[in-house]
């Protein structure tokens, strides 16, 4: 990625997306974040709330979000401007 996301910027992104496929209102609270590492140092960072999980694949700067089955829900690619930003 181009251009670094803020840790705080990045919830945001996470309670965002996540938003869109729970009905009622995600407090940063309930969000919970794990960070993969290997012997390059941070890969990705996987967030859960509810039964929704995401993962950042820093690398390539995109965050897919799934259902509890498994089942990708969202896209985001964040390369782009966030005013760009489209769901797949």
């Amino acid at each position: 990625m181009d251009t670094p996301i803020s840790p705080i910027e990045m919830r945001r992104v996470m309670l965002d997306g996540f938003q869109q496929h729970i009905t009622r209102e995600i407090s940063d609270d309930e969000l919970q974040e794990y960070v993969r590492v290997d012997e390059r140092g941070a890969v990705a960072y996987c967030y859960r709330t509810h039964n929704l999980f995401a993962m950042w694949m820093v690398q390539v700067g995109l965050v897919q979000f799934y259902d509890d089955q498994g089942n990708m829900l969202q896209t985001l690619d964040l390369t782009v401007p966030a005013t760009k930003r489209r769901a797949a």
